[in-house]
């Protein structure tokens, strides 16, 4: 950060992120050009104020590429209202597996609650102890539905001891180990 930069010129398309100087202790933020590829700036912190500033003294920006984060999307706000905010991306595929995951984990708990057989009357579910919110709403919806998947694949495995099946036959159908069914 000590040696002399050379003066940044038209950037209309920059992207925008953080990165560690040292490992978890201190911070900065890395502006690129999205046309050229080539560092414009390194800022030595990664506040929203420095981005913002930075990015008011550019007023030909026209597309600001960044992460999920709320910090540099206030700052692209604040400082380059005229600029369209995208997802940069790693993100954007970030987001999209988690959907698809979340999508595929739904539909394969559907799926093996309606292919098991219906289970006796005095089987009582596995009641589940309430979590702390602590959690983005989307991280919380995924793992609601790996819990769905999970109980669906205990009622299965319960509902298939009780019709008689050998632990092989019960792992090979469900999918999952021996082992794991004569639990």
């Amino acid at each position: 950060m000590a040696l002399p930069t050379e003066p940044v010129g038209q950037a209309p398309q920059i992207s925008i992120d953080d990165f560690s100087f040292r490992r978890g202790r201190k911070f900065g933020t890395i502006i690129v050009d999205l046309q050229t590829h080539k560092m414009l700036d390194v800022l030595p912190d990664r506040t929203k104020d420095s981005a913002a500033a930075w990015m008011a003294a550019h007023p030909e920006i026209e597309l600001v590429s960044r992460d999920r984060g709320g910090d540099y999307a206030s700052a692209a706000t604040t400082g380059a209202p005229q600029a369209v905010q995208c997802a940069d991306r790693f993100h954007m595929l970030k987001n999209l597996g988690e959907a698809v995951e979340g999508c595929i984990t739904r539909h394969l708990a559907a799926k093996r609650k309606a292919h098991s057989p219906d289970l006796p009357e005095d089987h009582q579910p596995i009641e589940q102890a309430p979590r702390p919110a602590r959690r983005s709403p989307k991280v919380e919806r995924l793992q609601q539905a790996y819990r769905e998947e999970r109980l669906a694949r205990y009622e299965q495995v319960i509902a298939l001891r009780m019709i008689g099946m050998s632990h092989p036959a019960i792992a090979e159908r469900v999918g999952i180990s021996d082992s794991t069914v004569s639990q």
